[in-house]
């Protein structure tokens, strides 16, 4: 069995992994926003929310970091070079580089409102904005 055969399965993992990671970022949003609407109206933040946020933050950054180098191996051994589908590239590099920001930030948040936290959020609504248009160029090119 040749590589060739075998990569519209990958491609299809690949959509799927990082479908379902959108979903779970999304979900990962949600939780962030409860987070700040509590803080806003000075109410106790609950903190199974918080913690949740904490511990699956890091390792949702990461698969997505995962989903896009794996995306850029499928390119690389299908086509050949990474630039084949450009548009897709730079969203997936511009979510990866939003997700790594955000990151980086919520380790240096410590006071209530913080510009820290501020960037936290604005990095995290960037990667929010640009998933679903991942995901429709990525269904443009399998389709």
């Amino acid at each position: 069995m040749t590589i060739k055969l075998v990569i519209p399965w990958f491609v299809l993992g690949h959509a799927v992994f990082n479908g379902l990671l959108m979903l779970l970022f999304f979900c990962q949003g949600w939780l962030g926003h409860v987070i700040r609407r509590k803080r806003m109206n000075n109410t106790p933040v609950p903190l199974a929310v918080v913690r949740r946020h904490r511990q699956s933050g890091p390792v949702l950054a990461l698969f997505g970091m995962v989903g896009f180098l794996a995306g850029l191996v499928i390119v690389a051994i299908d086509r050949g070079k990474i630039a084949e589908y450009p548009l897709h590239l730079s969203t997936g590099l511009a979510i990866v580089l939003s997700l790594s920001a955000a990151y980086l930030i919520s380790r240096r948040i410590r006071e209530h409102n913080s510009t820290y936290r501020r960037l936290h959020r604005i990095f995290g609504i960037i990667a929010l904005c640009l998933y679903p248009v991942q995901i429709v160029l990525g269904l443009s090119i399998m389709l």
